[in-house]
């Protein structure tokens, strides 16, 4: 049997063949595109980023993978951003507490001066 004379044969093997040599990068694609997609819902339900760090090293060429990274990237700056914002929202709280302290003490010295004021006025007087 001449395997040209069975089209349909012939057909699958070619089909066969070029399937083997041809990269489905379609169905890789979606597959990474679906892995982020999942990664990414992890982390939203979770605040689990661990995946979205395996997909940024597995294959840091590929599109998703690179979309990972940054994604991670502008996590770590938004965290340090957010340490950064708590610490300064700290530091106003302790500071505004201390300018009330400032504020009462100066009004107790000027009560005092006026007192004091007053009590030189009373001595000139009695004089």
């Amino acid at each position: 049997m001449n395997v040209f004379r069975a089209p349909k044969i012939f057909l699958l093997m070619i089909l066969f063949l070029l399937a083997g040599c041809t990269p489905p990068t379609f169905f890789q694609a979606q597959h990474q595109q679906d892995d982020f997609i999942q990664a990414l819902d992890l982390y939203l339900l979770e605040q689990n980023h661990q995946q979205l760090a395996v997909l940024a090293k597995i294959q840091p060429e590929t599109e998703w993978s690179q979309r990972a990274a940054k994604l991670l990237e502008h996590m770590a700056a938004l965290k340090t951003a957010q340490k950064t914002v708590d610490q300064l929202s700290t530091e106003q709280h302790i500071c505004t507490q201390q300018v009330q302290l400032l504020e009462q003490e100066n009004l107790d010295l000027k009560e005092t001066m006026e007192q004091l004021k007053q009590l030189f006025i009373d001595m000139e007087l009695r004089e």
